[in-house]
């Protein structure tokens, strides 16, 4: 299993503490309700660490890593971990940080939260340890056969007549395809979630037509809301937002100033 890593109890007959360590730190950040947290575990020379989401690193075992705990664009963070010494540990916690699997110690860290939090569990299997991971923080229902099978993308479609030449073109050719992505930018605005339609003059005789091929449509949402989009202001009143401490909420510039939907919080 494992234990946290605490290096700051008295050594007997003496009343020096050497390192002052804590296993649970808790920094206030000044002008703010949020704390800056290290949770630190000791370290073991046999552990094998795997999971921990998607990175640009060749790693299998994690051991020995230090990972970003953010999601970019070619980075899917998901800070749950599987050890050979037979647990598993999930960092509950949505703020940037990193993870860090060093020699000496196993270290997690936050930049901006509210608490500690995080989950421990034991199996003798990993299949075991990812069920009990699911069973905590929800399970989704099996993808559909479709979505198994080869989906067409590329950067973007730039409108409708140009995707369903596309999936014309492979179907003419017996080529296959299951499923066809409608990328980024189709949109009137974003957070306006619909087409726009000087590119895109009919989305349902176009998915219609795609169906009659056996293929899928497959739309691509950003989380980005436009503070001009017809959906900012209710989405705003109802907390929807995501918000800062202080200082301007803006949190994108592309293509306008934009402020990304929170998916905690609702």
């Amino acid at each position: 299993m494992t234990e946290e890593y605490w290096r700051n109890r008295n050594r007997i007959n003496c009343c020096c503490v050497p390192l002052r360590v804590d296993a649970r730190e808790l920094k206030p950040i000044q002008g703010s309700t949020d704390f800056e947290l290290t949770a630190r575990f000791e370290a073991f020379d046999d552990e094998k660490i795997f999971g921990m989401g998607q990175y640009q690193e060749k790693n299998l075992n994690k051991k020995g890593a230090c990972l970003e705990l953010a999601h970019r664009n070619s980075q899917a963070s998901v800070p749950f971990m599987i050890s050979n010494r037979g647990y598993g540990f999930l960092w509950n916690n949505p703020a940037i940080g990193t993870a860090t699997f060093a020699a000496n110690k196993t270290e997690w860290h936050a930049k901006s939260t509210k608490k500690p939090d995080y989950f421990i569990t034991a199996g003798d299997t990993p299949a075991e340890l990812e069920a009990h991971y699911s069973l905590a923080t929800g399970r989704t229902p099996m993808m559909p056969e479709y979505g198994l099978r080869y989906w067409q993308c590329k950067l973007r479609y730039r409108n409708q007549e140009e995707l369903l030449a596309v999936a014309r073109e492979h179907k003419r050719r017996g080529l296959p395809m299951d499923a066809i992505a409608v990328d980024f930018f189709h949109w009137t605005m974003q957070g306006d979630f619909k087409f726009e339609p000087r590119d895109w003059p009919d989305p349902e005789q176009m998915v219609k037509e795609l169906k009659e091929l056996g293929i899928e449509t497959v739309v691509s949402v950003w989380p980005t809301i436009d503070e001009r989009s017809e959906n900012f202001g209710k989405m705003s009143d109802m907390d929807y937002l995501v918000t800062a401490d202080r200082g301007n909420s803006n949190h994108m510039t592309r293509m306008g100033n934009t402020v990304f939907y929170d998916a905690v919080l609702t």
